[in-house]
């Protein structure tokens, strides 16, 4: 079974993980299937815009700690594989021609929730929510993250959503500017798919270059940013982290 489906509305291409059973948790071959469907959504001459959501109860529950242990067990190398190719999809959200419209219910946790701050515009379910819980791990927070949310909440309220890993509801994030918009439970793809038929109406060029122009800008710092990140990754390829991974694993599944 395909972990990410792609589907298209007109000139709006709908990009869904698809592991609903396991929150929509991030796997390398659901990496692989993201990284090449953003690739052919944002090269495609018959998209306009892109619409990001997860199949069922959760936009994405972030790493499956599980393939995660297995990975880090492996070593440096299997790690900066995967933190490369984690990396790889903000480029090609952020960087593409095309905007892209995070539609979020449930929860949106670690890479998952990186990846709605890389998004041009979220409509959050009003019960939704997201934190990071990379810190209590002994891991770090990936997705440009370390540049996008001081430039959005402030350094100060930055530091207190990494280092608490305190769960935001979908009211404190459009408060903070995160979330652009809120709909109904279970209406979010509805509100997003609204949006993204908006601007693919609206003239291709202008829609491209007011990307652009917002985006090149920070590129270099961005990538900075994520070039730390990924270091950081690699920095906490130990067994103590392993060990709290496996911990972490075996309360989730006695939950």
């Amino acid at each position: 079974m395909l972990t990410v489906k792609t589907s298209y509305v007109g000139k709006v291409c709908v990009i869904t993980l698809n592991r609903p059973d396991a929150l929509n948790a991030i796997t390398l071959g659901l990496l692989d299937e993201l990284n090449a469907a953003f690739v052919e959504a944002q090269t495609s001459d018959d998209v306009r815009c892109i619409v990001f959501q997860g199949e069922g109860r959760s936009f994405c529950a972030g790493d499956d700690l599980k393939e995660q242990g297995e990975v880090s067990a492996r070593g440096i190398a299997a790690v900066a594989a995967q933190t490369a190719a984690i990396q790889q999809v903000t480029q090609g959200i952020m960087f593409g021609p095309k905007p892209v419209i995070g539609a979020i219910e449930g929860w949106a946790v670690g890479a998952g929730l990186s990846w709605t701050l890389n998004c041009d515009l979220t409509v959050w379910g009003e019960s939704a929510k997201g934190f990071f819980p990379e810190i209590g791990y002994g891991t770090f927070v990936s997705g440009g993250a370390t540049y996008l949310l001081p430039a959005c909440v402030g350094p100060m309220r930055a530091s207190d959503i990494m280092l608490s890993s305190r769960k935001m509801n979908a009211a404190e994030l459009c408060h903070l500017g995160w979330a652009t918009h809120i709909a109904p439970d279970g209406e979010a793809l509805v509100k997003a798919m609204e949006l993204a038929a908006e601007i693919a109406a609206k003239p291709e060029n202008a829609v491209m270059w007011t990307k652009r122009a917002l985006r090149d800008p920070v590129k270099g710092m961005l990538l900075a940013a994520m070039a730390n990140e990924s270091a950081a990754c690699l920095d906490a390829c130990t067994p103590e982290t392993l060990a709290r991974m496996q911990d972490g694993l075996k309360r989730g599944s006695a939950q």
